[in-house]
């Protein structure tokens, strides 16, 4: 359809601001495809579900959310019909187009927000929900590293290159650019900004008031509207009372002044206060004297002269402040000779040739600044803003002028020439063939050996007996278990062996891929517990409920519990599958005049279609079609959660399991720990760590 050919540019062109060399390809197969026809699926779901419900989003309110965008507002501070369609032209948009996001943005958030308040369910819903966190899982999991398998005959350079060939991707180059450029910061204007003996003497003339003798006095003083008030306040003053005290009885307060010359003062009251203030003597009172704002009452606390400065004494004062000033002047004038230039079609050479710039080129460089052939290469943070203007430009573009730090200095930019992406020379690149080829093949063999265990252990076999058996050293099998509800609670994700426990039937053994290349796990699903949250009264409790005779569900009377519900029903909300359908399913199809009640019936269908969505995600695994559990258990990401590093596989393994006690129902399990850097997954399951590993 147009509107997601449409979407689809608008969200490639926003990704391709953020990294220039982004291309098409790489954007589609990074997901960003996928995530917009789903986010215009969802869109288009929750359209249709406000259609069946009578729910309309009216202009006015849609009129009233375009008018309070900041960015469409002008310097009066109202919105600005022009600065709006010139954004939509700069981004090919549609007022039409805009209105409508706008409205399907308020009417999600009027469906959606309603639901998290949504916490009591009928006994129907509420007990399987509850039996399905309660449910618990035992099986065992063996692992096979890759680095145990035997390496086998070196390859053959034949070999070698029939793998090279079909991987040149990843012996690839990305496009580099090669880029000229010249500096001009306030190190390179140094000796044009110089100012010379005869601007400082000048200077220092044009500015002799400040170097004259001058006297300083820091005063405390109260200005008073009514001139009663200041007679009065003026005479407790002079008789002793301090000018802070006096004002403080009279509901005012008082300020002083530290170091204060008479032009300033004169500024702050009056010429007459300051000529009153300044003829004073040390601790004298001065006033009532008349101010701009009333009448002054003060007192001078202290007198400093300051004696004047002859031009030998503010010599490097002044050839500080007049760099300083030559400097930014000398600057913007290059720029501007430089910007004209490239405006008239000069060419980087003659631009910076006039100005007399000292032109540099970099190597052929990543978008990251790096050079490839260079080893342990890494980006010059000086050159970050001439590369992105690099990549930013096109063959055949005029130079451009970028800025490149805080102090002013920028940079002329042009491009020399656009390196191709380009695999790189076998010879280059042979020593990493070999390694990867090898790598490759021992991970192939730990495959076809751990397919053989996984026929082994479904024909029956024991898997510790399989995995001893084996023909080579492998780790020892462990125990494996959990609650579905400690899946729910691991932050980041559960591990991914747990994950596939949770979506095996019993008996079966599975096979799944460890991260980074390192092996194989083999996991055996032995039992599963079912939940019986009927057995457990504190468990129905926590939804407000008790279970009655006729198996119903009775009003309780523990309030405290009515909050906890609440984090119990978000711990299904991982493995929602938010399709489409799920907002026309069951109750949705009724209207509901009270928005609490609609809130409720769509967090219920949520509920509802997340076990009907379990049960159908079982049987695709019992049958082989294992693609739909990264969609329940967080995606693809789930693969790369236990953090297994490549040179430490068999370690890591051994650390993936520690022995945990289950506090309820007292027995023990095993749970998967993520390996280093990720953080213990015990923490995160909110269970007690038991003395040691298991061994």
């Amino acid at each position: 359809p147009a509107e997601l050919r449409e979407d689809t540019r608008t969200q490639f062109e926003q990704a391709r601001a953020q990294s220039p060399q982004l291309d098409m390809a790489t954007f589609v197969n990074g997901g960003g495809f996928d995530a917009t026809l789903q986010r215009l699926i969802n869109q288009e779901a929750i359209d249709a579900f406000g259609d069946e419900v009578g729910m309309r989003v009216g202009k006015s309110l849609v009129d009233g959310q375009l008018l309070s965008f900041p960015g469409l507002q002008g310097p009066d501070g109202k919105f600005n019909q022009q600065l709006y369609e010139g954004i939509l032209r700069q981004r090919r948009m549609t007022d039409a187009a805009v209105r409508q996001d706008i409205a399907r943005g308020i009417l999600a958030q009027h469906l959606m927000l309603p639901t998290g308040g949504a916490t009591q369910m009928p006994a129907q819903l509420a007990l399987p929900y509850a039996n399905l966190l309660l449910e618990k899982r035992q099986g065992e999991v063996g692992f096979v590293p890759t680095a145990a398998m035997k390496p086998g005959a070196p390859p053959s350079d034949a070999d070698l290159q029939a793998w090279y060939k079909r991987n040149l991707a990843r012996y690839s180059l990305p496009e580099r650019r090669v880029i000229r450029y010249a500096v001009v910061s306030p190190a390179s204007v140094a000796e044009r900004a110089k100012p010379s003996e005869a601007e400082i003497a000048q200077a220092y003339q044009q500015q002799r008031q400040k170097y004259l003798p001058t006297e300083k006095r820091t005063i405390t003083q109260v200005v008073v509207l009514d001139q009663n008030a200041a007679n009065a306040l003026a005479a407790k003053v002079k008789g002793g009372t301090s000018v802070a005290d006096a004002a403080r009885a009279a509901g005012l307060e008082a300020r002083t002044l530290s170091g204060v010359e008479k032009p300033a003062y004169v500024a702050q009251s009056s010429a007459a206060a300051a000529d009153a203030v300044f003829a004073a003597a040390k601790g004298a009172v001065i006033g009532p004297v008349r101010g701009s704002l009333g009448f002054v009452v003060a007192k001078v606390d202290d007198i400093q002269q300051v004696a004047g400065r002859t031009l030998a004494q503010a010599h490097d004062e002044i050839a500080a402040a007049l760099t300083k000033q030559k400097t930014q002047a000398v600057m913007a004038d290059i720029q501007d000779k430089l910007g004209g230039a490239f405006d008239r079609s000069a060419t980087f050479a003659e631009a910076t040739g006039e100005q007399k710039l000292a032109g540099q080129v970099t190597p052929a460089l990543t978008a990251q600044g790096v050079n490839p052939d260079q080893a342990d290469a890494k980006p010059d943070p000086a050159l970050a803003a001439v590369v992105q203007a690099g990549f930013a430009m096109a063959e055949g573009d005029a130079p451009t002028i970028v800025q490149t730090a805080a102090d002013g200095s920028f940079a002329a930019v042009a491009l020399d020439r656009v390196v191709r992406a380009a695999p790189r020379p076998f010879a280059a690149v042979r020593a990493q063939v070999v390694q990867d080829l090898t790598a490759d093949r021992a991970k192939k063999a730990a495959r076809q050996l751990a397919t053989q265990l996984v026929a082994k252990a479904s024909g029956g076999a024991a898997l510790p007996q399989v995995f001893g058996s084996a023909g080579v050293t492998l780790p020892a099998v462990k125990p494996l278990g959990a609650a579905r509800a400690d899946l729910a609670r691991a932050q980041g994700g559960p591990p991914p062996a747990l994950a596939l426990l949770f979506s095996m039937a019993q008996g079966t053994t599975k096979l799944l891929e460890a991260p980074n290349n390192t092996g194989w796990y083999v996991i055996k699903l032995d039992r599963i517990i079912p939940g019986d949250a009927k057995q457990q009264p504190q468990v129905a409790g926590r939804a407000g409920h008790r279970p009655d005779d006729d198996g119903t569900l009775k009003p309780g009377h523990d309030a405290a519990d009515a909050g906890r519900v609440a984090l119990d029903l978000q711990l299904m909300r991982p493995y929602i599958s938010h399709r489409p359908a799920v907002l026309h399913a069951g109750v949705l199809g009724r209207r509901q005049p009270n928005a609490m009640l609609l809130g409720a019936d769509l967090h219920l269908a949520f509920v509802g279609a997340a076990m009907e969505q379990i049960n159908v995600t079982q049987k695709a695994v019992d049958k082989g079609a294992g693609r739909l559990v990264p969609d329940l258990l967080r995606r693809a990401d789930l693969l790369d959660a236990a953090g297994v590093h490549q040179h430490h596989a068999v370690g890591d393994f051994e650390r993936l399991f520690l022995v945990v006690r289950d506090k309820d129902a007292g027995d023990m399990q095993i749970v998967m720990q993520a390996a280093q850097p990720a953080p213990q997954l015990l923490a995160h399951l909110g269970v007690e760590r038991a003395e040691g590993l298991v061994e």
